[in-house]
Order: structure tokens, then sequence, then C-alpha cells
């Protein structure tokens, strides 16, 4: 179906949508717990778990690292965060509960 060399369609949807997921989740911890510039911090968390990921791949029999992926990852994160960033600052994300003190 796909020229070879070229990777399948639902490895790219997979990579994207997994590292978008993890961005966003990143950046809510990261943002309820009151660091500065979430956004930044969860792209580059996410970016270099792809990048560990990669790394890892090397090690696995049958499994090659893909500077491909981690491209893919990386658009990802970037595409899910500025939707985030876009959505916050029209106000309509909710703050994180922040727990309760004792």
């Amino acid at each position: 179906m796909f020229p070879p060399g070229l990777p399948q369609i639902q490895d790219v949807v997979g990579h994207f949508a997994v590292y978008a997921v993890l961005a966003v989740l990143a950046w809510w911890a990261l943002r309820g717990a009151g660091v500065r510039h979430p956004v930044f911090w969860a792209l580059i968390s996410a970016v270099l778990y792809g990048a560990s990921d990669e790394f890892h791949q090397s090690f696995v029999p049958n499994r090659n690292p893909d500077i491909f992926d981690l491209a893919t990852d990386l658009a990802g994160a970037a595409t899910a965060l500025l939707i985030v960033r876009w959505w916050h600052a029209r106000g309509q994300v909710a703050a994180p509960a922040k727990p309760d003190s004792l």
C-alpha cells in the first residue's frame, strides 16, 4: 500500500496522538503545580521522553530508532500545546483543582 521506507499512516497518527496527550497531561500537571512556563516545560518533557524511547528502541530486537518518529512526536506535542494555549487564552480551560491544605 505504501512505498517502502515510508511509515504506515497508523504509526504516524499513533505517535502524533499519544505525544499530544502526553504533552497536554504534562502541561496540566505543571500548571497545577505552579511551574512557570508550563507549555515550554511540557514540550521539552514530551520531546525528551520521545528521544529516550527512540534510544531505547536501538536495544530492542527487530526495532530501530527513527528520527521521523521523533519529529512526529514533536509535531503532536507542539500542536496540542498550541491548541491548549489558544484555548486557555480564550478562558475556556478550567484551572486544575488545588488539593486541600491540611
